[in-house]
């Protein structure tokens, strides 16, 4: 079974956790109000 998370916020951290979670295999899906990620 393939694990699922939703992040909300593309800024640093939510560019680490989304990036180390998906290096484990986790089903990513990052969310961002703006236009830019990176906060």
């Amino acid at each position: 079974m393939t694990s699922k998370v939703n992040i909300v916020g593309g800024g640093i951290a939510g560019l680490i956790a989304a990036v180390e979670l998906a290096r484990s295999s986790v089903d990513v899906r990052l969310f961002e109000a703006a236009a830019d990620l990176g906060g």
